[in-house]
């Protein structure tokens, strides 16, 4: 004789086996929970890959940006002292620029420890890390440019060129530091880098000016040339960069 069970019903079927609660809560959260945690992951992924962004810029701008804006106030003010030196003559003027050269070469040295340094490679852009090499090289030239100015031989204006040639160099790193995903961030440090190169033209005009008051007060037609120029390539740079 067969025996039944209590969980038999009528019909003799076995009823369906009820999932544990411990599972059913599971079951209820899990969808909403994976949808949570996307959520999550995306904005996280924005929020961290600004963050990423601002550092790298911070970190470029403090080991290149700061350091070679030094530079090139130094090699600026060396440029005008050696037209100076070039014309007149003067034993002191000559002076004056063995001091801004050793000035120079010191802020030379330090530029290429931090902006050359692992911290600043990884944090800079591919294009910066190209503008960067490109103005080292430049810088390699600088003692054959001085060379030149101490034979004596080199006109003021061409003196002013090559220096320009190898500050334009440097200035070019500035261009590629400004890639932050910040919109004020990236308007305003791209205003400052146009004000910047508009100055970097008035100080040519100001060593052109400078060159030609130690001689005698006058601009060679070349000379006037070059400094009208200058100063509507200055004035172009500096209306595009300002804001509208």
């Amino acid at each position: 004789m067969s025996r039944t069970t209590p969980r038999d019903d009528a019909s003799g079927r076995r009823p369906r086996r009820r999932r544990p609660i411990r599972l059913r809560i599971t079951a209820l959260l899990l969808v909403p929970l994976v949808s949570l945690i996307t959520l999550w992951a995306f904005a996280a992924n924005i929020t961290l890959g600004d963050a990423f962004d601002k550092y790298d810029f911070s970190t470029t701008y403090e080991k290149v940006g700061l350091p070679g804006i030094y530079l090139v106030n130094q090699l600026q003010a060396e440029r005008s002292l050696s037209v100076v030196a070039l014309s007149t003559r003067d034993p002191a003027d000559r002076q004056k620029l063995g001091g801004q050269r050793a000035r120079v070469s010191a802020v030379d040295k330090a530029f290429r420890s931090t902006a050359l340094s692992p911290d600043a490679r990884d944090a800079a852009e591919p294009e910066t890390k190209r503008r960067l090499a490109e103005a080292v090289r430049a810088l390699d030239r600088l003692p054959q440019l001085r060379a030149r100015v101490d034979s004596g031989r080199a006109q003021p204006l061409e003196v002013i060129n090559s220096y320009s040639v190898l500050l334009d160099q440097v200035i070019k790193v500035f261009d590629g530091l400004v890639t932050v995903n910040d919109v004020a961030i990236f308007t305003q440090g791209r205003a400052l880098i146009g004000i910047g190169n508009a100055r970097a033209y008035m100080l040519r005009e100001d060593s052109l000016v400078t060159a030609a008051m130690a001689r005698n007060g006058r601009l060679t037609a070349a000379e006037h040339t070059a400094f009208v120029q200058w100063a509507a390539e200055g004035r172009r740079v500096f209306e595009a960069a300002s804001p509208t």
